[in-house]
């Protein structure tokens, strides 16, 4: 009799705990912020969704958006603001997500999609050029999302070489806007094209889509830039090594963008 009431004792403790456990590690995430759109972009029959992903590729999200669509909601037309409670999905801190924004006229029901001319907007983190954004456990706030752009699809692609016998993670991207030095402040809104990948200690053939908010082609006087992560903290900063597409003086050149191949 005395076993079996330290044996039930021991089993209730145990669930109290366990259950506890269960308690302090229960996941609470959440995301929050703001929409910014462009004043000639805001009609009063534009409606604006937002949507939260685990890619920023819309071809993959269209091909299959049950596997990389985690949220789409409406934004207040009056606030601009969303609020959206992510805990009962599958992500967990310290996954990444992408945010974009996009506008719909004339909505009237239904599952809203992005189509040729539609406003939009992504978030991105302006220390790393990412359009990623890392979650964490608790509120996620703050996140600012300007709707500044026109969706345009492109068949756009550049290939080629990053020459160098040194290895690590590269940050590429494509720009339209100007540089004037070495330590010039990036433009994101001049950001066409973003991937990044890691390189082996020898030189290495790359291929990098456009983003679908291009400028109309052919787009002259776009710099391709190199970043080398020597740091290894996933930022372009002091100490990385920048490179260029360079001409056969090895002197840094714009190149035009095609829509194809380049």
């Amino acid at each position: 009799m005395y076993s079996k009431k330290i044996t039930t004792l021991a089993l209730i403790i145990f669930t109290l705990t366990f259950g506890s456990c269960e308690m302090l590690t229960e996941k609470n995430i959440s995301v929050s912020g703001q929409v910014d759109i462009e004043s000639n972009r805001a009609t009063s029959d534009t409606t604006t969704f937002l949507v939260v992903s685990e890619t920023i590729d819309y071809n993959k999200i269209m091909e299959d958006p049950l596997e990389w669509v985690v949220e789409m909601v409406m934004i207040d037309s009056d606030t601009k603001t969303f609020s959206i409670d992510l805990s009962e999905t599958d992500l967990e801190a310290g996954d990444k997500v992408c945010f974009f924004v996009f506008t719909v006229t004339g909505y009237t029901g239904g599952i809203p999609t992005l189509t040729e001319g539609n406003s939009l907007g992504y978030y991105i983190n302006d220390s790393d050029y990412s359009y990623y954004y890392t979650l964490k456990n608790g509120e996620n706030s703050g996140i600012l999302i300007n709707v500044n752009k026109t969706y345009k699809e492109n068949n756009a692609e550049i290939s080629g070489t990053i020459k160098g016998d040194e290895s690590g993670d590269v940050m590429l991207i494509a720009y339209t806007g100007e540089i004037n030095s070495l330590d010039a402040k990036i433009d994101y809104d001049k950001i066409i094209g973003f991937k990044t990948f890691n390189k082996e200690s020898s030189d290495m053939a790359y291929s990098m889509e456009l983003l679908p908010f291009c400028p109309d082609f052919p787009i002259d006087n776009v710099y391709i830039i190199a970043v080398l992560d020597v740091n290894k903290n996933g930022v372009p900063d002091n100490g990385d090594r920048l490179g260029f597409y360079v001409n056969e003086s090895n002197i840094p050149v714009q190149v035009r963008l095609y829509n194809s191949v380049n």
